[in-house]
């Protein structure tokens, strides 16, 4: 089911799908307002909600079409029970044999809300003849990522899904990588003076960046690894053995020798502990500061391998 999903949904993220820009700057316009205070300078501002609101706002643009506009509202029932579902579904997940104990009331009411917000949408795709969906391009004018996904499937109730997990996926990393980027730039000025300095090279304070300008900015995608690095933003997992196999590291009187992992086993780890490990990273020198510290300079000389320690 996994591996459906995912060849589902590959296609969707080709590059002219996600550099197409106008979606979200959209809702910058209204995210920076906010930032400074929404009109009143000098108040406190609490930037995980905000950016929680934006995330959702751009993805509901980006997915539907239409944006539930939360940024712009004291209170959105569709925000508001979207948090609801994700509280009550992590409840539901870690109370193991309890599980049937949980209450479910609220849960199922919010996810009443959801549905009732999304399946005018999927409706409204699923009345266009196949033709007329296989003819769309990314160029026409409404087309949204709802209309590609129904170019593959016509069952509305795998569209629901593949919506929500999708908004769910897309709505949370953002906005947590947004936070603590935006938490660590506001205890180092001296790294805002270089975005800013990098910014101005590249389109200024007037012209909407383009996708190739944002690929070029360097130091920008420095500063998100670097975040990536240090609050990754899947800190914790979960993997199932499919089958009897064995991992090759854990077992033994030294921890050194391979491990049997039987079939149906969950296997924990932890991206947060293992990128916080010292011995992954290389000595600290004047070119690799201490892997503990927030450097988007490391990454101009530093290029680690994929799956490997060092």
């Amino acid at each position: 089911m996994w591996h459906a999903s995912r060849q589902l949904l590959r296609p969707q993220f080709i590059k002219d799908r996600v550099s197409d820009l106008n979606t979200f700057e959209r809702h910058v316009k209204t995210l920076i307002p906010l930032l400074g205070g929404g009109g009143r300078p000098g108040s406190p501002v609490n930037l995980v909600d905000v950016f929680y609101r934006y995330t959702l706002d751009a993805a509901t643009d980006f997915l539907l079409g239409s944006s539930v506009d939360s940024m712009k509202k004291v209170e959105d029932k569709f925000a508001d029970a979207f948090a609801v579902v994700q509280h009550e579904q992590n409840i539901i997940a870690l109370a193991g044999p309890l599980n049937p104990l949980v209450p479910r009331k609220k849960f199922y009411a919010s996810l009443k809300v959801m549905e009732d917000f999304i399946q005018p949408f999927i409706e409204q795709t699923l009345r266009l003849p196949q033709e007329e969906l296989e003819k769309k391009s990314k160029s026409d004018e409404g087309y949204t990522f709802l209309h590609a996904l129904a170019g593959f499937t016509r069952d509305p109730k795998v569209l629901r899904d593949q919506l929500v997990a999708v908004l769910l996926a897309g709505r949370d990393t953002t906005a947590m990588t947004l936070s603590w980027m935006f938490y660590e730039l506001s205890r180092r000025p001296e790294i805002v003076a270089k975005l800013r300095k990098e910014i101005g090279q590249h389109f200024g304070a007037d012209k909407n960046p383009t996708y190739a300008d944002l690929k070029s900015m360097r130091y920008l995608q420095h500063t998100i690894n670097e975040t990536l690095r240090l609050y990754p933003v899947v800190p914790f997992n979960i993997r199932m053995a499919l089958k009897d196999t064995t991992l090759p590291h854990g077992g033994g009187p030294d921890g050194m020798q391979p491990i049997g992992v039987l079939k149906g086993t969950s296997m924990a780890y932890s991206t947060l502990g293992m990128q916080c490990r010292p011995d992954i990273y290389p000595p600290t020198s004047e070119k690799f500061p201490h892997h503990m510290e927030f450097s988007p300079e490391r990454w101009d000389n530093w290029h680690p391998k994929l799956w490997t320690c060092k």
